[in-house]
């Protein structure tokens, strides 16, 4: 298993997998010239055992070990610029492989996941990645290759201190192994590492809060949890691993040791430690090398986890794959049908119902307003028409066809979705409006511009239409950049319009041009808005008013007054909060 996973790694370098093979190959050829200095000094050492040794033997053996370091530097310098470059190919097709999947995953995964979240997973994990590929695989290949040939010229010498020092690999290794703990450890380590950090911008971004109204630090308790729990973690870690680790060192540093009780069964006292001193030497390269298989193994552990992090992030959202790219085989025409929900139910935990028997008719090219408490599902509702969640009971129709049938590139062609937390790109103002409708013409632009009440905003831009946003200082209120994603609604092709608490936090100025520009996106299009503010339902052609699940009344504004129920309780509410002042009421 682990070998398949570490095989996909090497596929995310796509074409550039042979640069990879090119890495091993050069990192190979770096061990062998590694060892050549090494060739030398125990020719050296067996000269100097059969007497003085010449000037030219040192010349033409120092020439030879100068000649190994310079083609070892060669070769493990385009052993690393290979791999460099499968690294930055396997981060970049990583990267397009997250994006891909989000561009193929169904609208619930980005209602469930943080945008930062998200963005912190796919670019981190690939970063990691990047990190084993481009400086631990050409590691890797010198740590096996170099110390295969260091035993083989042991062995060669004297078998007896290759038997020695095969036996201290094998127990460095399997000690080496306990120390870098399993993939639980490696798991649980990125996972407290992501809470830890997940909390430390939540805490970031409230310091503002905490230093304007005097917040004790205590509310961030997630915060001081994730720290906590990861110390905690740590600290059992580091105890399990230091037994290893000392015994470890301790074989590693056995070796001399060993040599010397090796000596007292040879006869020729001094030659036999003129070549221990020669292993000892050579074996100085194995004990650097073994030190490196921790940190390797460390990040090959990582580099796994982080290629299945990027998979376990989407998992459960395989189910609205099929329905997101499929090709709906029938037609829809969303501009005359009118939409009908019927007999909805939906939960999304088990047993915890947030939606219960709502059924309605939203008429084609009417306003219909949904209203309701905080957690009544108004927002949910919303999310059920846009195909975000499919896993509902009853049936959602346009024209007679269910939506559950109709493909979500269908379903997005055909219908806005615009929430509160609309934004806007770092580019000019027509670019962010040519993304609605790429061949709008310029005609069309004023048009849109003029309905939602956009072009005196506009015309106060350094550069008009053209103008970059965030550029030169230039930068839009939310209010501002909700009124032209308003626009944006007016020049797309769709006939159906869903506004999610569009004037939940601007100012009023905003907030009557926006206003302004509902009621005429109203006799253009289907609109159906979610709102709390009750100030614009006097226009609405149709009021659905929810209650903790169901639809307790529907109705006009003014027979809804009339009936003097829920919605007129929160409209002498809404009264209220906007007669307060501080101090008091007026």
């Amino acid at each position: 298993m682990k070998m398949q996973r570490l095989q996909r790694i090497i596929n995310f370098t796509g074409q550039y997998k042979k640069h990879l093979f090119g890495a091993m190959f050069f990192a190979m050829l770096s061990a062998i010239w590694m060892l050549i200095p090494y060739f030398s000094i125990y020719q050296l050492i067996q000269l100097s055992l059969q007497g003085p040794v010449l000037r030219a033997d040192l010349m033409h053996y120092g020439s030879i070990a100068v000649i190994g370091i310079l083609f070892d530097v060669l070769t493990f310098f385009i052993a690393l610029w290979l791999s460099h470059m499968a690294g930055f190919r396997l981060e970049r097709n990583m990267r397009s492989y997250g994006v891909n999947r989000l561009l193929t995953v169904g609208l619930r995964f980005f209602d469930q996941e943080e945008s930062g979240a998200i963005r912190k997973t796919i670019d981190d994990n690939a970063s990691l990645t990047h990190t084993f590929v481009a400086h631990n695989i050409p590691d890797t290949i010198r740590s096996i290759v170099a110390p295969a040939l260091i035993l083989m010229s042991i062995f060669y010498i004297n078998w007896v201190y290759g038997v020695l020092m095969l036996l201290i690999v094998a127990t460095s290794l399997f000690l080496l192994n306990r120390m870098i703990g399993n993939t639980a450890d490696i798991k649980h380590y990125m996972d407290s590492l992501d809470e830890m950090t997940a909390t430390s911008t939540e805490f970031v971004r409230g310091m503002a809060l905490v230093k304007l109204f005097d917040v004790p630090l205590t509310v961030f308790k997630r915060f001081k949890q994730s720290i906590t729990h990861y110390g905690q973690w740590a600290l059992n870690y580091s105890l399990s691993v230091r037994q290893p680790y000392i015994s470890n060192q301790i074989v590693l540093e056995a070796f001399p040791i060993l040599l010397i009780f090796a000596l007292r069964w040879q006869k020729a006292i001094s030659a036999q430690f003129t070549l221990a001193l020669f292993v000892l030497i050579i074996s100085v390269q194995i004990v650097m090398l073994l030190m490196k298989v921790l940190t390797i193994g460390q990040s090959l552990y990582m580099s796994v986890q982080a290629v299945d992090r990027i998979d376990h992030m989407f998992n459960g959202y395989e189910e609205n794959i099929e329905s997101t790219m499929a090709t709906a085989s029938s037609q829809v025409d969303f501009a005359n049908q009118d939409l009908v929900a019927n007999n909805i139910g939906f939960a999304y935990l088990k047993d915890q119902p947030i939606l219960h028997d709502i059924s309605f008719k939203l008429p084609h090219q009417k306003m219909t307003v949904i209203v309701g408490a905080s957690g009544s599902g108004k927002s949910t509702i919303a999310k059920l028409l846009i195909g975000a969640y499919r896993n509902y009971s009853g049936t959602i129709t346009i024209g007679n066809q269910d939506i559950k049938k109709l493909s979500e590139p269908q379903l997005m062609a055909n219908i806005t979705f615009i929430s509160q937390h609309s934004r806007l790109f770092n580019r000019s103002i027509l670019d962010n409006l040519k993304i609605a409708n790429p061949s709008a013409t310029a005609q069309q632009i004023q048009q849109a511009l003029k309905w939602s009440a956009c072009d005196d905003l506009v015309a106060k831009l350094p550069q008009g239409i053209n103008t970059v946003i965030g550029q030169d200082g230039v930068y839009l209120s939310g209010g501002e950049q909700q009124r032209l994603t308003l626009c944006q609604a007016f020049l797309r092709e769709a006939r159906i319009v869903i506004l999610d608490e569009v004037t939940a936090s601007i100012d009023a100025e905003n907030e009557n041009q926006m206003q302004a520009a509902i009621i005429q996106l109203a006799k253009e299009k289907t609109v159906i808005l979610i709102d709390h503010k009750l100030k614009i339902t006097k226009y609405a052609d149709q009021i659905l008013v929810f209650h903790h699940g169901p639809i307790v009344e529907r109705g006009t504004h003014t027979a809804l007054l009339a009936k003097n129920g829920q919605y007129q309780m929160m409209l002498d509410m809404h009264l209220q909060t906007q007669n307060w002042r501080l101090g008091g009421e007026s």
